[in-house]
């Protein structure tokens, strides 16, 4: 569970009127979901965050200079934050009807809610969709067990004019997509913020203030996995003002110390040496942020990795814990957990799991071995026949997402959704699944890729996108 599933679940049992509110709304979701689930899934999704949002959204706290912190509510849609795509947060339900405080009747209600989305949540389809052999080598999913004037200008849907008013809207964009990683925001703040200090609208510190407000937010939006923010590198393309952000960028990280967002810099020969300089100065004097990532490397790096050229291999993020993902164009971030130690016990038993007695695979006995090389070769084998099994169900994960919803706020959020019309999971992105090639055959044990969608859905789902209510 993260941080802010349990900040989430934490804020509903503070108190019987928060606990109860809570079981309301999840009783209305359910509901509407329950009426809607032979719509087109991109009406559905539609009905169901109008629920959704702006209800879980909180009011600033003082000393706030934008709009944007949040509750998740219990039941509820997320590409992430709660759980893929229609999630339930059962400790709560479980924990509530157990209360002392609550009725009899809130009891069974929360039974209810449990009962429905015990088979309705996104999470348990992806895991019924697995192959038989992928569901037996990976058995669990509980790894870790095992401002408000300018919110009123963009609601009127202009176009925002001022460094305040990106950033405020960049934020709430955040919260409705349920996003954890920003991205650039050097190329994506950098020209409002230096258009207003050119103009004299604004002067450093108040863009600093600005800065560490977002950095407040980012931080309460709790996620140590996560809330990556990059600034710096190849590939910019007015680097004057993408610099000028970076570096006010690095001195409100210096000045607020928090262990979010994690703030990192792309370097290369010919950058500023500014932004090096700062940098290595907030690291000097305590900072942990920003990790640093040195573009001559890592360009051609991904390049390599990812097959395609270093005009794309320039969009690379380095994405959540790590893991490297191109840009806008691409959703394709490895997440899974295997064990190691168990790989390597494995291999010492000859590809046979000593407590269940399985075999994984076929191995040379450990006795055979020669020297460490063979031991290597033997626990590398188990490895990637985990991580092949780790691929396969990243890929089940994203055709079950297609399936379920076309997660609008977040395609909305990538260029190549935009130009094509396509919702992220269905065809949107041109780099989902890259070097599929290179998988083994285990690999391939997939379900066939959903059909791409058309007709009336396409439609509706490009409604949702315009913001066509007519449509919807």
């Amino acid at each position: 569970m993260n941080e802010l599933t349990q900040d989430s679940i934490d804020f509903a049992l503070s108190a019987p009127e928060n606990a109860r509110e809570a079981l309301h709304r999840a009783e209305a979701f359910t509901a509407a979901h329950r009426e809607s689930v032979r719509l087109p899934r991109a009406e559905r999704e539609s009905i169901l965050l109008d629920l959704q949002f702006p209800a879980c959204l909180r009011p600033p706290r003082s000393g706030d200079l934008l709009a944007g912190r949040i509750f998740y509510p219990m039941v509820g849609f997320s590409p992430e934050a709660m759980g893929l795509g229609y999630y339930c947060a059962d400790a709560f339900f479980e924990q509530w009807r157990k209360d002392a405080r609550a009725t009899a009747d809130e009891a069974r209600r929360c039974q209810a809610v449990l009962d429905y989305w015990a088979i309705h949540r996104t999470s348990r389809k992806v895991r019924e969709a697995y192959p038989e052999a992928i569901a037996l080598l990976l058995p669990s999913d509980a790894w870790m067990e095992e401002s408000g004037e300018v919110i009123e200008s963009l609601l009127d849907g202009e176009r925002p004019k001022s460094f305040h008013a990106a950033t405020q809207l960049l934020w709430i964009m955040a919260l409705l997509s349920g996003s954890w990683n920003y991205g650039r925001l050097d190329v994506t703040l950098g020209g409002f913020l230096e258009q207003d200090l050119t103009a004299g609208v604004l002067d450093e510190e108040g863009a600093v203030a600005l800065l560490r407000s977002l950095w407040r937010l980012i931080h309460a939006y709790n996620n140590q996995y996560n809330n990556r923010v990059i600034v710096g590198g190849r590939g910019r393309p007015d680097e004057v003002a993408a610099d000028r952000f970076a570096l006010l960028a690095i001195e409100a990280t210096r000045r607020e110390r928090l262990n979010q967002p994690q703030l990192t810099l792309r370097f290369y020969t010919a950058q500023n040496p500014r932004l090096w300089e700062r940098a290595l100065d907030a690291i000097g004097e305590g900072c942990t942020f920003p990790m640093l990532y040195n573009d001559d490397v890592n360009v051609p790096a991904v390049a390599k990795a990812f097959g395609v050229s270093e005009a794309e291999a320039v969009d690379y993020l380095p994405y959540g814990c790590g893991e490297y993902v191109l840009g806008p164009h691409a959703v394709n971030a490895p997440n899974g957990v295997i064990n190691l130690l168990k790989a390597l016990e494995i291999a010492l038993h000859g590809g046979v799991d000593p407590l269940s007695g399985r075999t994984v695979l076929e191995l040379p006995a450990a006795a055979s071995f020669a020297n460490f090389e063979d031991l290597w070769q033997a626990h590398a084998a188990v490895v990637e026949h985990f991580v092949a099994a780790l691929a396969v169900t990243q890929k089940i994960q994203y055709e079950v997402a297609a399936e379920e919803a076309p997660f609008s706020f977040f395609s909305m959020l990538l260029d190549d959704c935009a130009e094509c019309g396509q919702p992220v999971f269905s065809g949107g992105v041109r780099r989902r699944c890259q070097r599929h090639d290179r998988l083994p055959q285990l690999a391939r044990q997939t379900r066939p890729h959903p059909p791409r969608r058309s007709g009336a859905e396409h439609e509706v789902w490009q409604g949702v996108v315009r913001g066509d209510a007519s449509e919807v």
